[in-house]
C-alpha cells in the first residue's frame, strides 16, 4: 500500500491563499481567523456564534445573559415550567455537552403572547461562556 502525501501544494494551495487573503496580497498564518464564538468557560467547547445573538438584554439566575437563536456541543435537559421574569415558559436547562456544567436555558414554550418569539433559542448566562477568535 502506498503512503498518502499529507502536504498541500501547487495550484490548490495557491487558490486557497488567494481566495483567503486576496489576490496579489500578501497574507500571513496570523492574519486567518475563523468565525467570532463563544465557548464554555469550563473547558472551552464552543456552543454558539456571536451573529447568533438575539438580545444582550437578558437576566439569567446568575446575572446578566444573552438570547441566541442557534447553539451548539449541548445537551438539552428535561422540560419543566418555570416562573420567569416575563411570565410562565416551558425551559429545558443546556449544559455544556463535554464537562456537562449548565450554561443557560432553552425556551421550548412561552404561555403570553408578547413572549411566543422566544421558543426554540437559548439563554447562556454571560459569566459561564467565554469569548473565542475576537
Amino acid at each position: 500500500m502506498a503512503a498518502m502525501n499529507s502536504k498541500i501544494s501547487g495550484p490548490s494551495l495557491s487558490l486557497l491563499w488567494s481566495e483567503v487573503c486576496g489576490l496579489g496580497s500578501f497574507c500571513s498564518m496570523g492574519e486567518i481567523v475563523g468565525p467570532r464564538l463563544y465557548s464554555c468557560y469550563k473547558c472551552r467547547n464552543h456552543v454558539s456564534l456571536h451573529d447568533d445573538i438575539i438580545s444582550k438584554a437578558f437576566q439569567g439566575r446568575h446575572g446578566r445573559a444573552f438570547l441566541f437563536s442557534h447553539a451548539m456541543n449541548i445537551v438539552v435537559g428535561a422540560k419543566e415550567d418555570r416562573h420567569l421574569i416575563t411570565g410562565l415558559h416551558t425551559v429545558a436547562d443546556i449544559s455544556c455537552a463535554d464537562c456537562n456544567e449548565v450554561l443557560g436555558w432553552k425556551y421550548e414554550r412561552a404561555y403570553e403572547a408578547s413572549q411566543k418569539y422566544k421558543e426554540g433559542k437559548f439563554i447562556f448566562e454571560k459569566s459561564k461562556i467565554v469569548k473565542e477568535n475576537w
